[in-house]
């Protein structure tokens, strides 16, 4: 019964498919193995490659006894291991997270790590419905946003959770049933920790009032995950309305755009264009600093060397790095290529029609020109500007520096050591990130071949 549960929430959520690698975190705790012999079994009639992932946090006494018997286990059932050891006391030493949450850093690492080893299609984790009401509850009283309200995802990314919907007895029976052995990790009863209080002391007093408090909180968890599903898209939509993105350079909004935006938009505004630069999630506290500095129209200092300021009408996002990025390349085009500054550059032919279908104002921008190709060449160079790069824009009647257009956009020295400029294989400027082309190059009545080059976020 269990098993055709199981297989019905993989087919509804569409987390694997026929003869797909997966890699199972093992811990040999009841949810684990559970999870371990229902995939083994499925395996017969759907061709799953499993892979088990065990880590021995060296926390305990039983650690290495945990990992013997995840050991026997596998070799018993013919299942590939991944075992390693990491001292998380050491790791917690060096960088200063508490125990928890290390432990959870080198799980999820190592899971990452051999999914990739292996190719496999999704990592799969015992999570079940009682570990939602903790994960809920957690963040609630943490105080969190919309997404840590939702709690865990049944899929994300390649994280696949199938037991997230099932309860923990329905879990234990069919384990007593079936006569399968597993471990018990005593650390779970230990008070100290915030999520065996929840687990041990306030979800018994929840119960008492509503017996059924864990599917209540596992369907709002749901309708909440919808929500920030919504939100994510119509914000997505407004970033993409609103806001230049300069791949990892930085980002650029019209003011007046941020201030008719609500707080949902901006708040996520803010935590992309920092994933963006860092590559890092953005602490909730800065998301509230930020908010309230730039309405008074401050500077605002971000870890990582980011800030945002209002400057000229707009809201702006960069970097205060100084370190160049240098690249010089030659394309033939049409050709797309990805630079390390998260930017796209892809130049694709365009027909006439289409182009004189545009309206004025899309034909050309601060991250894309149009050009006549047989002027142009079939050949670009890509390659960060020199302190001396200048060129005649279209309407312009002298040269313009490119070192003072970069610096104009206002997105720092990083952006402006490492924005592209295109040229022709003989070495003239055809045109720089945020200006408009040499006037040699514009598309004309006479142009039968137009390029559209673009710098495309990655």
């Amino acid at each position: 019964m269990l098993r055709e549960q199981l297989e019905e929430i993989i087919r509804q959520r569409n987390m694997l498919q026929d003869g797909d690698t997966v890699v199972l975190g093992l811990s040999g705790g009841l949810d684990s193995v559970c999870l371990f012999h229902l995939l083994r079994q499925m395996n017969k009639t759907h061709g799953y490659r499993l892979i088990a992932v065990h880590l021995n946090h060296g926390l305990r006494a039983e650690a290495d006894a945990d990992e013997d018997f995840v050991t026997k286990l596998c070799l018993t059932h013919g299942v590939e291991l991944v075992s390693r050891k990491r001292d998380i006391q050491d790791l917690v030493h060096e960088s200063g997270l508490g125990i928890e949450e290390q432990a959870r850093n080198e799980r999820y690492r190592l899971f990452e790590e051999t999914r990739s080893e292996y190719g496999a299609s999704a990592i799969a984790l015992a999570h079940h419905r009682e570990d939602q009401s903790e994960t809920v509850l957690h963040h609630l009283i943490r105080g969190s946003a919309l997404r840590g309200l939702g709690g865990m995802r049944h899929k994300r990314d390649w994280i696949i959770r199938p037991l997230l919907s099932i309860g923990k007895a329905e879990l234990r029976t069919y384990m007593l049933a079936e006569g399968y052995e597993w471990v018990e990790d005593e650390s779970n009863r230990d008070l100290a920790y915030t999520r065996n209080r929840l687990r041990h002391q306030i979800l018994p007093l929840l119960r008492a009032i509503n017996p059924s408090v864990d599917e209540q909180f596992l369907q709002t968890s749901l309708l909440l995950q919808e929500d920030e599903e919504t939100l994510e898209a119509l914000s997505r939509k407004w970033m993409q309305e609103c806001a230049t993105f300069y791949g990892r350079l930085g980002v650029s909004m019209n003011f007046t755009d941020w201030e008719a935006a609500t707080f949902s938009f901006r708040s996520r505004f803010y935590r992309q264009a920092y994933l963006n630069l860092t590559g890092r999630g953005l602490e909730k506290k800065y998301v509230i600093l930020m908010d309230k500095q730039l309405q008074e129209r401050k500077l605002v200092d971000l870890p990582g060397g980011i800030f945002a300021k209002v400057s000229k009408g707009r809201l702006i996002v960069g970097s205060k790095l100084r370190r160049k990025i240098p690249y010089q390349v030659e394309l033939e085009t049409p050709c797309e290529i990805e630079l390390a500054i998260g930017l796209t550059v892809r130049a694709s032919l365009v027909d006439t029609a289409d182009y004189y279908g545009l309206p004025e104002e899309e034909r050309g921008s601060t991250l894309d020109f149009y050009a006549d190709l047989q002027e142009l060449g079939e050949k670009i160079v890509l390659r960060n500007r020199t302190s001396d790069d200048a060129y005649r824009m279209l309407g312009a009647a002298g040269q313009s520096s490119v070192k003072k257009l970069f610096s104009a956009l206002g997105l720092g020295a990083y952006a402006s050591q490492n924005l592209p400029v295109i040229c022709s294989p003989a070495g003239r400027i055809v045109w720089a990130a945020g200006g408009r082309i040499h006037p040699e190059y514009r598309v004309t009545q006479e142009t039968r071949q137009i390029v559209h080059v673009e710098l495309v976020p990655h």
